[in-house]
This record gives C-alpha cells, sequence and structure tokens, in this order.
C-alpha cells in the first residue's frame, strides 16, 4: 500500500508543478509585454527629447554663427582702416627715407672735399697795424 501510496501522490503532485509553470508562462508574457510598452514609451520620449535637442543646438549654432559674422566684419573694418593708416604713413615714410640717403649722399660728398681756402688779398693798409696811418 505503501507504493501504492507513493505513487498517488506522485501523481497528484505532477499537476500541480505543471500549473505554477503555466502561471510563469502567462507573467513571464505580461511581464514582456509590459516591457516592450515601456521600450516604446521610453523610445518615444527619447526621440521627443532628441528632437528638441537638436533643435536648440540649431538655433544656438545659428546665433553663434551670426555672432561670430558680426564680430568677423568688424574686425575686417578695423584691419582696414588699420591699413589705410599704415598706408597714409608709409609714402611720408619712403619719402623720408628717399630724403635721408640724398642727404647722407651730399654730407658724405661735402665732407670728402677739402673745403676752400679764405681769399684774403693783402693791402697795405690792411698790413699796417697802427691807428695812424702814418707809414713809414
Amino acid at each position: 500500500m505503501a507504493t501504492a501510496k507513493k505513487a498517488a501522490g506522485a501523481a497528484k503532485k505532477a499537476p500541480a508543478k505543471k500549473a505554477p509553470a503555466k502561471k510563469a508562462a502567462a507573467a513571464k508574457k505580461t511581464v514582456a509585454k509590459k516591457a516592450t510598452a515601456a521600450k516604446k514609451t521610453v523610445a518615444k520620449k527619447a526621440a521627443a527629447v532628441k528632437k528638441t535637442v537638436v533643435k536648440k543646438a540649431a538655433a544656438a549654432k545659428k546665433t553663434v554663427a551670426k555672432k561670430a559674422a558680426a564680430v568677423k566684419k568688424t574686425v575686417v573694418k578695423k584691419a582696414a582702416a588699420v591699413k589705410k593708416a599704415v598706408a597714409k604713413k608709409a609714402p611720408a615714410k619712403k619719402a623720408a627715407a628717399k630724403k635721408a640717403p640724398a642727404k647722407k649722399a651730399a654730407a658724405k660728398k661735402a665732407a670728402s672735399k677739402p673745403a676752400p681756402a679764405a681769399k684774403t688779398t693783402l693791402s697795405p693798409a690792411a698790413a699796417w697795424p697802427f691807428p695812424t696811418g702814418n707809414k713809414p
């Protein structure tokens, strides 16, 4: 009898194990469905966030580009003004630079020639050192 009870007990226990397995499979399916639904919502939210981030980044790029263009224009204008000022000063410097070597050359020529001696014509009246005017 003991063997019959054990066999009956084993037969009863086997269907009991199948029921929890079915419940587990059903639970897995519901969990999987919920997980896919959650994944879809997360993906949708992520896509929406990504779009807003991309839009904000594009707007920021535009503003940065505009500011950079404005700064570039001012720098170009200032550079042009400086170039004009330098160009105005440059001819004066060039002329001065041309004049300076000419002056140096003239000074060298003058230095190379000996200065002419002072011409003095001696007259007897000029040579007499006494104020009387009477000469011997």
